[in-house]
């Protein structure tokens, strides 16, 4: 038995595939933070390895469907995914890491709620992702629900700052 038909034969189920991308998702992500803290950059190997994933990962899950729909739907995602991250980064809204690695998070989660629609048996559904529509990708919900968490942060933070540079006269 080769390494080749071993690891097929185990993760030849969409459920694996959902769960294995969820965790290298991820894992990745500690360590883009971990590198982004440390020396304020995200390598180009992080986000080139799980962009490779997500094409790998997504070719297996068209393999077992068997469909070239998801196939379309993948490609129009990524190219949504990709006309959106690049005008954030446009607007300067964040840096070129956050444009790469935003598109590899894309490329291996475009279609967790795509399969959940029509997988009665995914892992999913002992989730709350099942509700979402047919075209509602997850990242997008990730990078909203981003944006949310982190507005008060920002505010506290310009509060402070401005504060700080005596530009804020609370007394007046």
């Amino acid at each position: 038995m080769n390494i080749y038909s071993f690891i097929w034969n185990n993760i030849n189920d969409i459920n694996s595939i959902i769960v294995i991308s969820i965790v290298i998702v991820f894992l990745t992500l500690l360590i883009a933070n971990y590198y982004d803290l440390k020396y304020g950059i995200i390598p180009n190997k992080l986000s080139f390895f799980l962009f490779s994933y997500g094409i790998i990962s997504n070719l297996l899950i068209f393999n077992v469907l068997n469909d070239n729909f998801f196939m379309y739907c993948y490609l129009a995602y990524m190219s949504i995914i990709f006309m959106i991250s690049f005008a954030l980064w446009k607007i300067a809204f964040w840096g070129g890491g956050d444009l790469k690695l935003f598109c590899a998070i894309g490329s291996s989660l475009s279609f967790i709620d795509i399969l959940n629609q029509f997988n009665s048996f995914s892992v999913l559904n002992d989730f709350a992702f099942n509700c979402q529509a047919l075209i509602y990708p997850k990242i997008f919900s990730i990078l909203i629900n981003s944006i949310i968490l982190t507005f008060p942060f920002i505010v506290l933070y310009m509060f402070l700052r401005l504060l700080r540079e005596n530009k804020l006269n609370l007394l007046t």
